[in-house]
């Protein structure tokens, strides 16, 4: 079944429900992939507005895996045209004989298949791909089947079709995730603070960001910020020299995607909208 969307309000909706479950319920298949997620987010850099797309889109998934399958239910990406006009065509979803069993393959299909494209650069890459693998394979799935032809009636191909549908979406709304969320053009109006140094360093501007230079630094997963390939040495000995692949070594902070103003909101109104703008940023 593929109708037109009618909220806003997916993320909150689903988590809420899944938070509500009393105890003896708490293990459906959202419930599931949902705490999957949580733990790969643990695990990945700190990068608050990457993650919160992160659960935005995963429960686009999720939902539309169960919507296709419902009379009434009108799905938020599948079948419709964003108002950023990407388009998601989808012809007419098969009725299956088991409904529910349906919708569960297909939500998980449709997580697998997000989750393992967003989380394979993650520092723990490799629990992350594992723990999904696992899931699968624990509810009776086979991961490695990759058809999109859900004409066939296949819930695991139409779960895999609506995650192609998100992973497009999401290449075409400004985050930069095929440059692994990084803004390259976007420059400090201040130079950087070496905190080992006394003063404020060079600050052209006290309204606006300045960057802090450290000997070392983790963020708050416990991962080294600046990595570089140090030989043995202590990093704050080749700070500023090159390492062997002639790539700068650096101890200074960089910015969190400041470029996030030009990726559409998910539960914001047009209206809600303002938009600053400093030399063409």
């Amino acid at each position: 079944m593929c109708q037109h969307p009618f909220s806003r309000y997916i993320v909150s909706a689903l988590f809420s429900l899944i938070a509500s479950m009393p105890l003896s319920a708490q293990h459906s298949i959202a419930r599931e992939w949902g705490e999957a997620l949580l733990k790969s987010m643990e695990g990945d850099l700190a990068r608050p507005a990457v993650q919160a797309r992160n659960l935005f889109h995963f429960s686009v998934a999720m939902y539309d895996a169960w919507a296709a399958y419902d009379t009434l239910a009108r799905p938020y990406l599948l079948g419709q045209t964003t108002a950023t006009g990407f388009t998601c065509p989808c012809r007419n979803v098969p009725v299956p004989t088991d409904v529910e069993a349906a919708r569960k393959e297909a939500i998980s299909f449709a997580a697998y298949r997000l989750l393992t494209s967003r989380y394979t650069h993650s520092p723990q890459a490799s629990g992350a791909m594992t723990q999904f693998r696992d899931l699968m394979i624990k509810h009776g799935y086979d991961y490695r089947s990759n058809s999109i032809d859900y004409s066939s009636g296949s819930p695991a191909a139409l779960g895999n079709y609506i995650a192609q549908c998100v992973l497009q979406m999401g290449a075409k709304d400004g985050s930069l995730e095929e440059n692994n969320y990084n803004n390259a053009k976007y420059k400090p109006a201040n130079e950087p603070l070496t905190v080992i140094q006394p003063g404020p360093g060079t600050l052209n501007d006290p309204n606006r960001w300045q960057p802090v230079k450290v000997r070392r630094a983790l963020d708050h997963d416990g991962y080294p910020m600046f990595e570089c390939r140090c030989g043995g040495k202590p990093f704050w000995m080749l700070i500023d020299s090159l390492d062997g692949s002639g790539r700068r070594i650096t101890g200074t902070q960089s910015s969190q995607t400041p470029h996030w103003g030009k990726v559409p909101p998910f539960s914001l109104k047009k209206t809600d909208q303002r938009v600053f703008v400093r030399n063409g940023m």
